[in-house]
């Protein structure tokens, strides 16, 4: 065969990914257990990303069922008990990109802890400000009731809605 003919073959499908390694929960304070959930959502949203692009480059539809079962995984060692989660989205730039992740304060309230923390917008300047809902877990670490992204243009609601919305 020709080197020619060797650089004109195209594979005949395109690579699926290894799945995600999650590290799990960091249970050091509340910034760190922060950090070690947008390590894992950035693994678990690079990972979709990968699939996605795999199926719809062979014609294939999005294994969605497949993916909403490894958030649930990616999650487990998260969450607390009772959280509801939404439907999955997935994007070429990560919500919760630990590269572009800056703390704020961590504040109690009662049995939780609001930990803030700001996003490094990707295509813009700026950056967007969300809180992760904690609660202390039995074994002394914590559990993520919710994370809430803060709408930053609140005159966008009417008066009895709440620009704080959940991000699960």
């Amino acid at each position: 065969m020709s080197l020619w003919k060797l650089f004109s073959l195209k594979p005949s499908a395109p690579i699926k990914p290894s799945a995600p390694i999650f590290l799990g929960p960091d249970q050091s304070s509340p910034e760190d257990f922060v950090r070690s959930f947008c390590v894992d959502y950035t693994a678990w949203n690079s990972y979709c990303t990968h699939v996605s692009d795999a199926a719809q480059a062979s014609g294939k539809k999005v294994p969605f069922s497949e993916l909403s079962e490894i958030y649930k995984k990616f999650l487990s060692p998260f969450i607390a008990d009772g959280v509801k989660l939404q439907l999955i989205a997935f994007g070429t730039t990560s919500s919760f990109d630990p590269e572009r992740l800056s703390m704020g304060d961590a504040v109690s309230e009662g049995n939780v802890i609001k930990q803030t923390f700001f996003i490094e917008c990707a295509l813009t300047s700026g950056k967007d400000e969300n809180f992760a809902e904690l609660e202390p877990s039995a074994s002394g670490g914590f559990k993520l009731r919710q994370i809430y992204y803060i709408d930053p243009f609140p005159e966008d609601y009417a008066d009895s809605e709440d620009p704080t919305l959940p991000c699960l």
